[in-house]
């Protein structure tokens, strides 16, 4: 009984149990941010990548001063 007691009052490793549950809560909230968002950032890469690759010309379609025409 006395260890039990002794157990309950020790603190020692409180700090390190708590910094370990906010880490533990933050890693859950990122990880559903990311399952949340994930599809609509893939989208808007997906667009950025088109409209990058539609803007890229070849240097076929330049003139010899580098504009285009």
């Amino acid at each position: 009984m006395n260890f039990f007691v002794r157990f309950l009052k020790n603190e020692s490793g409180t700090t390190t149990l708590e910094y370990g549950l906010v880490t533990l809560l933050v890693s859950i909230a990122g990880i559903g941010a990311l399952e949340l968002l994930g599809d609509n950032l893939e989208m808007t890469f997906n667009a950025l990548q088109a409209n990058l690759d539609s803007a890229a010309t070849s240097p076929d379609d330049m003139d010899s001063d580098g504009a285009d025409g």
